[in-house]
């Protein structure tokens, strides 16, 4: 059985982050007028093009919400909803 360490959150917050701030150096430069650009995250390596975009701010928001529930289980915080009993 496996368990999850804070380091393991740690590390995982950092590669989330450098992937983050890979894919907005992508967007930016595609968007600027370049037609091809490589993508490397750390843990991959792809060219990407203009059209590519769309795709690229949907991968953006999907490692931003995993980015969330990383720092969540890192931080322990969390909503909590609470219903009265009265």
């Amino acid at each position: 059985m496996s368990v999850i360490t804070t380091e393991w959150l740690e590390a995982r917050v950092e590669a989330t982050q450098n992937a983050i701030e890979a894919i907005e150096l992508a967007i930016a430069t595609l968007s600027a007028g370049a037609q091809m650009y490589t993508l490397d995250t750390g843990q991959t390596r792809q060219v990407v093009q203009k059209a590519d975009v769309g795709t690229l701010r949907n991968t953006l928001l999907a490692q931003y919400n995993l980015l969330a529930w990383l720092e969540t289980q890192l931080c322990g915080s969390g909503a909590v909803r609470v219903i009265p009993g009265f």
